[in-house]
């Protein structure tokens, strides 16, 4: 087999996908509004985030087989789709608004001093058919060109742990940053029509 790098490049559609043109937004607004937090406020925090998560991942998908024997030998059949839980690391800025939103976004899940749910337990129109306590996330993929490619939409997801912010006189020269962690229901997957999408 001849070595053909110019077929390889051409296959290769705007010099491959890079790790680093994404960005990740988030809505929150519900929970919070169900708590009676400032709008104002959350929308802020969360327009924020695309500028302050600076590493996530896209989400794997997991269908756990369901094993049975027969005469001897071992079957596989499909079971059930499993989705894990999502993680992202955030750059922390002096008003730390996206971490307040989000303990905020936790505080209703279970609250600090009373140790109760404070959002309404229902599943109802208002909220788009999702459980109020829940939000959405998307992380969008660019191409080298500035459009966006890919986009994946985290369902129904809620913060579960907030990670602890490491802090030092000998920590110098970097910024604060710290990992949170998401459950989710389910992810959507979607192809963005422009340049960026396969011909």
């Amino acid at each position: 087999m001849a070595l053909q790098i110019s077929e390889f490049a051409k296959a290769l559609k705007h010099s491959g996908a890079r790790a680093s043109l994404f960005e990740v937004t988030m809505t929150g607004q519900k929970p919070l509004e169900a708590a009676g937090k400032a709008a104002a406020g959350v929308e802020s925090a969360t327009s924020d985030m695309k500028f302050m998560c600076r590493a996530t991942t896209i989400p794997g998908l997991t269908i756990t087989p369901i094993t049975t024997q027969y005469f001897g030998r071992e079957i596989k059949t499909p079971g059930e789709m499993e989705f894990a839980d999502w993680s992202i690391t955030i750059l922390n800025d002096n008003n730390m608004r996206v971490r307040r939103f989000l303990e905020a976004w936790q505080n209703i899940i279970n609250s600090h001093a009373d140790n109760v749910f404070n959002a309404k337990d229902s599943y109802t129109a208002d909220t788009k058919g999702a459980w109020p306590w829940t939000g959405e996330a998307i992380i969008t993929q660019f191409n080298k060109t500035g459009g966006p490619t890919q986009k994946y939409t985290m369902k129904e997801c809620w913060p579960t742990s907030i990670d602890p912010i490491e802090m030092s006189y000998d920590n110098t020269g970097t910024l604060q940053e710290y990992g949170c962690t998401f459950a989710l229901n389910y992810w959507e997957h979607s192809t963005q029509s422009d340049a960026g999408k396969d011909r």
